[in-house]
């Protein structure tokens, strides 16, 4: 059974989330998430939250944006403090390295991985099934990666059904450095694409370096009936960046269509207008990104199954460095000498003998066995998406 999350920061929003029938409410502090717009304080807040959810039953679930890094030593300190003093029951991490820290140190802990912003495919989410047990889908995936990720992972997944996408961070203060703003004090503001007037990308500048959000919301209540057969763990509702209204209006109408959805799906279909009160807030569009198709999967046809006989399907181009290396998601076994055909979404057929393999780090190798991402020679007309088999000989 799917449950409900949303982040809160405070015991307004906490008791809001609640009244909503939020299953699992993710406590943010300033201290540890980046998107905040308070400034640095106590761990103590953070009290009173957590008598809450337990007089709730709620799991404690702590975001943290962290790195696992000596500049932040003293916070990576304050947060073992946490943990130890506190019934914290789940971690939402971004670092890789704190993540495989927290995992060693505190093996009762339940963590999940979080990668707002970078790559995420089914071989990155395999290699952490032993470290990280809940994964965030992150916002770049369409349905069709998360349906191959369902089929080859086990694990919990979430995914953001509703609210603003951060798309870039850095530890860098690009606004603080330079303006007279105080540094200590977070701040918000929004910027305009001059090449597209009316395009407004949300800034968030705050003790944890700079923030972009997208240009337009995550919406993804006209599409459940594609979304509910997935049976994720979660369903995040996000509004950090945005005011409490803004999480009573998202919340309201989250909850109304999942409702509505859960007595007649058949017959369930989304009302724009409801979405007016809470656009209103946000000053934005709407739109379900890249969950409906990758750029790259609209404008492009689907490459044709090969069905010869003498060729083994070996996996899919997911990169190109032209004139260079080319990465290929790799299914089954590969090696150096086999004869290789490459069909591509334009309907060209490539064919040469493989000269040479590369793992994901650059290290030469001759062969693999598959279910990793290889490189191969760049091949001129190959193009990403292209489908990649071995010729084998006539049987």
């Amino acid at each position: 059974m799917s449950n409900l999350r949303c982040f809160v920061e405070d015991t307004d929003q906490l008791e809001l989330a609640l009244s909503y029938g939020v299953d699992e409410p993710v406590l943010c502090h300033p201290l540890f998430d980046a998107r905040t717009q308070q400034a640095p304080c106590s761990l103590q807040s953070l009290s009173p939250l957590i008598r809450i959810l337990q007089a709730h039953e709620r799991p404690i679930c702590l975001n943290v944006d962290i790195q696992y890094h000596q500049h932040q030593h003293e916070l990576l300190t304050q947060l073992g403090t946490l943990i130890n003093e506190q019934p914290i029951d789940t971690l939402r991490i971004q670092d890789l390295g704190l993540l495989h820290a927290i995992h060693q140190q505190y093996p009762h802990l339940s963590l999940c991985y979080c990668p707002d912003t970078s790559q995420q495919n089914y071989m990155s989410i395999q290699a952490l099934e032993q470290t990280a047990k809940r994964h965030f889908l992150n916002n770049e995936l369409a349905l069709s990666d998360i349906q191959r990720i369902l089929d080859h992972c086990q694990g919990d997944f979430e995914l953001q059904i509703f609210g603003p996408i951060l798309i870039q961070y850095s530890y860098r203060r690009f606004y603080a450095d330079l303006s007279d703003h105080p540094k200590q004090t977070p701040h918000c503001y929004d910027a305009e694409d001059k090449d597209h007037p009316n395009r407004f990308y949300r800034m968030i500048d705050n003790h944890h370096g700079h923030l972009m959000m997208a240009h337009f919301h995550r919406n993804l209540l006209p599409y459940l009936s594609q979304l509910m057969p997935l049976h994720l763990r979660s369903y995040i509702v996000e509004s950090r960046g945005e005011s409490t209204t803004y999480l009573d209006q998202a919340l309201n109408l989250v909850t109304d269509c999942l409702a509505q959805f859960k007595s007649d799906p058949n017959h369930y279909q989304f009302d724009r207008a409801r979405l007016d009160p809470v656009q209103q807030l946000a000053k934005r569009p709407f739109k379900a990104g890249f969950f409906r198709a990758n750029l790259t999967d609209q404008d492009r046809p689907q490459v044709t199954q090969l069905t010869d006989d003498t060729l083994t399907y070996l996996g899919q181009i997911i990169h190109i460095d032209k004139g260079s290396w080319m990465s290929i998601e790799l299914e089954t076994h590969c090696e150096v000498g086999d004869q290789i055909l490459i069909a591509t979404p334009e309907d060209r057929r490539i064919q040469f003998p493989l000269s040479a393999l590369k793992d994901l780090d650059g290290t030469p190798i001759n062969k693999s066995h598959g279910h990793e991402i290889i490189q191969m020679p760049w091949k001129k007309g190959v193009s990403t998406m292209s489908r990649v088999y071995r010729q084998d000989p006539p049987r």
